[in-house]
């Protein structure tokens, strides 16, 4: 009898780490699934608004090459920017923070940094 009860409590035990381990694998993947989600709307965000500025830069005359490089430039410095402002689930929060402001009396930072980087 005691015998019996240990090989059912080790097969017991064996099935209960090994459907937690699939299942525990399972949410992590799903998890990470989600984070990639939320990192690749991000990055289209910022693909979308440098390629505009890039675009802008081009019909005013720059170098095309320059403006390539001002491109992923602005990509990375985007990218560490706002990464930490980034609330897919709430979207106006930090939209204020992720904003980009260009007119006439004033040119937001981040442009004049990846602007110097590039040599404009």
């Amino acid at each position: 009898m005691f015998r019996y009860s240990y090989e059912v409590k080790q097969r017991v035990t064996t099935n209960f780490e090994t459907e937690f381990s699939e299942y525990y694998n399972y949410i992590f993947s799903e998890l990470l699934k989600c984070e990639l989600n939320l990192l690749y709307e991000m990055k289209i965000e910022i693909y979308y608004a440098s390629k505009f500025i890039a675009d802008f830069l081009k019909e005013v005359g720059h170098d095309h090459s320059k403006v390539t490089r001002f491109r992923v430039e602005l990509d990375a410095l985007l990218s560490e920017y706002i990464g930490t402002h980034w609330y897919p689930h709430d979207k106006d929060r930090g939209h204020a923070y992720r904003c980009i402001r260009m007119d006439i009396c004033s040119i937001d930072p981040i442009l004049i940094k990846a602007g110097h980087k590039c040599g404009f």
